[in-house]
């Protein structure tokens, strides 16, 4: 596995608190939960290819991020920000189009947009043997 790259920048267009939040009158139980987190608690990232990239996020939770195309230099760069095009802080699977990474090591020319596809929570790995 990557090891986990250094800078991690959250950019929103707005910190307006909307994105999964529960709508009207639903109960739980209603529907299934939305699977979503924050994006300020993501602290971490490690590029896998061209069009993926894991994030950490708080201490043991991993989602992958596949994103639409091949995304130039974010398999090497040390620095990404996630962007939020709705304005809203929190990254919901059902919501995977509603964000890009900016890649920002790009020497003056501007950060690389590469919108996100499809987000997926990672399993938890066991613990190697000894």
């Amino acid at each position: 596995m990557k090891a986990w790259m250094g800078s991690m920048v959250i950019a929103t267009a707005a910190m307006m608190g909307v994105g999964c939040a529960s709508q009207g009158g639903a109960k739980a139980g209603d529907a299934p939960a939305r699977n979503c987190f924050s994006a300020d608690r993501v602290s971490g990232f490690a590029p896998v290819d061209g069009s993926t990239v894991r994030l950490r996020v708080g201490v043991k939770d991993e989602y992958e991020m596949t994103l639409l195309g091949f995304c130039p230099d974010v398999d090497w760069t040390q620095r990404i920000a996630l962007r939020s095009m709705s304005g809203s802080s929190m990254i919901c699977m059902s919501d995977a189009m509603g964000w890009e990474i900016l890649v920002l090591d790009r020497h003056g020319i501007g950060p690389d947009r590469c919108r996100v596809r499809s987000i997926r929570k990672l399993e938890p790995q066991a613990p190697a043997a000894k």
